[in-house]
């Protein structure tokens, strides 16, 4: 038999090994390059429920895939593209997930879209120039501007024109007739204008009332009408560079005209921040720099200026009250429905929801819900704040079950509106009585990945209230009092949740409910707003057994005026314990209107109102040391709770 060499046998292990790895670990997914004449394009495998941003730096473009730790190859990457407009790939984890860095050899333009069922596209292409070649003089920009406003200006005109021949044939309009030979020839001194021929009335004309005068220092409508502000059939891209191109005079000063034209552009477009970067970069002035300043603030989330042009004036209507509404004023609602219409789709899709919030707050729901046709009239997808607006309109109209499904699924997506709407359906299934082990769990993993967001305290404790209304309250409580040491802070949100939680739940085992009081007294929120639910807790102590327990949970009631509740709960506990002098004094603070059985004099209390015999006799001397021992007055209130049969239901 021949004799295998050990060599051979070590390459035979060494092939078996790597047999053996490949098979336990699979090779990562490749990121595969390709060149498409005017483009190239990198395609990486991920999965179509992963989240993405692209980012471009100069001549580097990144791909973040928030909470993935993803894996690529990039060793292929390469083979049928040449290192011309991209030149290099490199994959490494960054905080909170992963990122792919590409590094570009040109000014490019960079984008990235799904495309199939599970991979990212990523497009390098030559940036576009200008579609306007950019002036070299503020005369020349000026000129450049009105050339192309005169030929969009006439090309309005003709299609105006044919639209109103056509429905003259359909009979829809009716131009005027031309003047009889007989008639008077019109004075020369005023020829009648083209647009003086067509008289146009809608039913929404004929029946919309007169107006009310508008208050002071109301801005017209012109001055707001922020579809004038960009042109109709380019891009923003391409409108951009034209305007950027104009911004510089010959000695790098900027032109005021066209400043205010990037700003506005900016602000058609829904840039606030952008905006306000222009007007803080370049201070030119320019007519109604204030109002677009304001403008810019409101579209980025920042309160307007209160001294500025658009807050300073009362409630004012139309666009001027559209957008005192959107910056938190009290706008008026007169016109704010046709103005809301003449925004741009893309505005009013981004600009419904917060609307309809700020009319909701108001409780005007009919006008909330008549912008939230508007903002879905364009006929595009609904998109995730929309969706949030109509569910917050359900809610409104007091249909809690169909807001609630609306809320799950807004919930159920990957964007930024997901966790407020999970943080309402929790809300409505806490109102409602429907929570569900499975939301509590969602709650608890929205929570996690919430750490270090400011909403985070608060879905910490619905997931905690939402976990002990379905079914387990030992574990929420305990959940509630690990938020409160990690949250300080947030201590009275954390507490009023344990205090409803134990005042909702109906004892079916009085001595299990019990020894929870007992357990987490120090986490009962002491909030006067809490009381009802603090005076429910203490009357089932009482009949348990445990007048201490309900008199010590209500002695931060007693300072203050007299309340019945909770002062007459603390005088029945006194009497339990033989102290009839202080539920006397107790109950005659309360004057007349407390009730008569509860205000024995001292001399009947002992009659009227003896301390219960125990149903365990051997329990008597606990009972007893228990309203003299605060020291151990814990344990043995414990030892009662646990051990006393008459403590159950």
């Amino acid at each position: 038999m021949p004799r295998r060499s050990r060599a051979g046998g070590a390459l035979l292990a060494a092939g078996l090994l790597a047999a053996t790895a490949g098979a336990a670990w699979p090779q990562a997914p490749a990121i595969r390059g390709g060149e498409h004449g005017d483009f190239s394009r990198l395609v990486l495998p991920v999965a179509a429920a992963a989240a993405f941003t692209l980012r471009v730096e100069g001549r580097g473009a990144t791909l973040a895939f928030p909470g993935r730790d993803l894996r690529f190859d990039t060793a292929r990457t390469f083979d049928r593209l040449p290192r011309t407009r991209i030149t290099g790939v490199a994959v490494a984890p960054a905080p909170g997930g992963t990122e792919v860095t590409v590094t570009l050899g040109c000014d490019c333009a960079v984008s990235a879209t799904r495309v199939g069922g599970g991979f990212i596209a990523l497009d390098v292409a030559p940036a576009a120039g200008p579609a306007i070649p950019p002036p070299r003089s503020r005369a020349a920009a000026r000129e450049a501007r009105e050339a192309r406003e005169a030929r969009v200006v006439a090309s309005a005109e003709s299609a105006l024109l044919r639209q109103l021949a056509h429905a003259a044939d359909q009979g829809v309009v009716e131009l005027a007739a031309p003047p009889s030979a007989d008639a008077e020839p019109p004075d020369a001194r005023l020829p009648l204008p083209r647009h003086a021929q067509i008289a146009a009335t809608t039913v929404y004309d004929r029946d919309r009332p007169e107006p009310p005068a508008a208050p002071p220092g109301c801005l017209p409508e012109a001055r707001l009408d922020l579809a004038a502000w960009a042109r109709p059939g380019l891009g923003f891209p391409e409108q951009r560079a034209a305007a950027e191109a104009a911004l510089l005079t010959e000695f790098d000063a900027a032109d005021p005209g066209a400043l205010a034209d990037l700003v506005r552009l900016d602000l058609r477009f829904g840039l606030g921040a952008e905006a306000l970067g222009l007007l803080a970069a370049f201070p030119a002035g320019f007519p109604d720099r204030a109002l677009l300043a304001d403008l810019a603030r409101v579209l980025d989330d920042r309160p307007a200026a209160a001294a500025g042009p658009l807050l300073t004036p009362a409630a004012c209507p139309g666009a001027h009250g559209l957008w005192q509404l959107l910056a938190g004023a009290p706008g008026s609602r007169d016109g704010l429905d046709t103005a809301f219409a003449a925004l741009p789709p893309d505005l009013r899709a981004r600009l419904g929801l917060p609307l309809v919030t700020r009319l909701l707050g108001r409780g005007a729901v009919e006008a909330a819900a008549r912008i939230q046709a508007l903002a879905l009239r364009a006929g595009d997808p609904e998109t995730p704040d929309l969706a949030f607006a109509a569910a917050e309109l359900l809610a409104a109209e007091r249909r809690p079950s169909e807001a609630a499904v609306r809320f799950r699924a807004v919930a159920a997506g990957n964007t930024p509106r997901a966790t407020a709407a999970l943080i309402r359906t929790a809300r409505i299934a806490l109102a409602t009585g429907a929570p569900t082990p499975e939301l509590a769990t969602d709650l608890a993993i929205a929570a996690h990945l919430a750490r270090g967001r400011p909403e985070r305290p608060e879905l910490l404790a619905l997931a905690a209230a939402t976990r002990g209304a379905s079914g387990d309250p030992k574990g929420a409580l305990a959940a509630l009092a690990q938020a409160r040491a990690a949250f300080p802070a947030e201590a009275p949100r954390f507490a009023a949740a344990a205090t409803a939680l134990l005042a909702a739940g109906a004892p079916t085992g009085g001595g299990d409910w019990a020894g929870r009081v007992l357990a987490h007294r120090d986490l009962l929120d002491p909030a006067r707003a809490l009381d009802p639910a603090r005076a429910t807790i203490a009357a089932r102590l009482l009949a348990l057994g445990l007048p201490a327990a309900a008199r010590d949970l209500l002695a931060p009631r007693l300072t203050g005026a007299p309340e019945a509740g909770p002062w007459l709960i603390v005088a029945e506990a006194e009497l339990r314990l033989g102290h009839p002098a202080t539920a006397t004094a107790l109950t005659e603070a309360l004057g007349p209107a407390a009730p008569v059985a509860r205000r024995p004099d001292s001399a009947e209390a002992a009659l009227a109102a003896p301390p219960p015999a125990p149903a365990r006799p051997s329990l008597g001397a606990a009972r007893a040391l228990l309203a003299t021992g605060p020291a151990v007055a814990g344990f043995i209130e414990d030892l009662i709770a646990a051990g006393d049969p008459d403590a159950q239901d």
